[in-house]
């Protein structure tokens, strides 16, 4: 039988990694053509807030996944701090 809810929660940190990995070819790719910096690239607004998303779906999917309880607090920590930092840095993309 299928585990769905184990399965869910490795979709989401398989997704997280996915997005994360996209942000930062994209940016390398992009560096790389105007002769930039990749951490110039990656301190754009539009980078961070796609790889704060990715790094809550890590935290989200990891702390799911794992069955020991303190590994959970810490991975379900690591996603709430990704949380805070992808509302802040849209709440400074509205002002």
């Amino acid at each position: 039988m299928i585990d769905w809810i184990n399965l869910a929660f490795h979709a989401l940190w398989i997704l997280g990694c996915a997005a994360v990995l996209a942000a930062m070819s994209y940016a390398s790719w992009e560096a790389t053509l105007l002769g930039l910096s990749l951490r110039s690239r990656l301190q754009q607004a539009s980078y961070q807030k796609v790889i704060n998303l990715g790094g809550f779906l890590i935290g989200l999917g990891a702390g799911g996944a794992v069955q020991s309880g303190w590994l959970k607090a810490l991975w379900f920590i690591l996603a709430g701090l990704f949380l805070l930092q992808t509302i802040a840095s849209l709440r400074a993309e509205r002002t």
